[in-house]
């Protein structure tokens, strides 16, 4: 350490190789300090409101028999004509004026229309189970089969939502709630696709429950810092080193060279 001391050239070097970390850890730790950090979602307020369930509040009504023929009339003409897309222009006489606004009356008869395509197999659709039935209104499940490409095309559940007006049932809503895999020939059923499992992930719901603001190019800064720093000091005794070499190449030479 005394030799060190003494000789100017190595008390260079040494204020150099302590100096610059030092100032290049304070540049990343001051770096760090400015980097905007992470701000968690602000908390969830909810009022002391109870949510209103519309079906669960209505009174359940009991389906006659008179209007569980009115309903299989107009769901066979729905599945026939509609879904079928055999003649979607009948489609129109046994919907609601809300499904019938969805599309022109060209487009009714052209096909158009905002009812689900699918080539079901058979001609009756009795055999639909009721979600809920109330004053009015009538919401129904039905399976139904594909008719051709039974290799590639599988059963479909379709969800019915059907209002009473002038005493007749019409089609308010069609919606595919699951599709199936196509039946092996051993007639196994395949593993089910349910429009639950397309809707995007909920925002926060991945395990740490809180979204980062910060880039991932931040993470990088202090890696270049460091890394810059540490190829700087290198360089600079690398270069240092060879400088001193040739110079000492060079004094050499010249007390080898007699003097006349």
């Amino acid at each position: 350490m005394r030799a060190i001391l003494r000789s100017p050239r190595k008390r260079k070097r040494l204020a150099y190789a302590v100096g610059i970390p030092l100032a290049l850890a304070g540049l990343v730790l001051g770096g760090a300090a400015l980097l905007p950090k992470a701000e968690e979602d602000p908390p969830e307020v909810f009022g002391k409101q109870e949510a209103y369930n519309i079906a669960a509040h209505e009174k359940a009504v009991r389906l006659t028999r008179a209007d569980r023929k009115r309903v299989n009339r107009t769901i066979d003409v729905l599945m026939n004509d509609g879904v079928k897309r055999r003649n979607p222009g009948a489609v129109y006489h046994v919907v609601t004026p809300n499904l019938r606004s969805q599309a022109t009356r060209a487009e009714w008869r052209r096909g158009d229309i905002p009812v689900y395509p699918y080539p079901a197999l058979g001609k009756r659709f009795h055999g639909w189970t009721i979600n809920y039935s109330q004053h009015n209104h009538l919401n129904v499940d039905l399976l139904v089969m594909p008719s051709r490409n039974r290799g590639t095309l599988g059963p479909v559940a379709l969800t019915l939502d059907l209002r009473k007006i002038r005493n007749r049932w019409l089609v308010d809503g069609i919606f595919p709630v699951a599709t199936f895999a196509p039946l092996p020939p051993q007639g196994n059923r395949g593993p089910v696709i349910s429009t639950y499992d397309l809707v995007p992930a909920a925002a926060g719901s991945a395990p740490n429950g809180a979204r980062s603001r910060l880039s991932y190019a931040y993470f990088a800064l202090p890696a270049v810092i460091i890394g810059g720093g540490i190829a700087v000091v290198v360089g600079f005794f690398v270069s240092r080193t060879i400088r001193d070499r040739r110079a000492e190449r060079r004094y050499r030479a010249q007390r080898s060279v007699p003097s006349q």
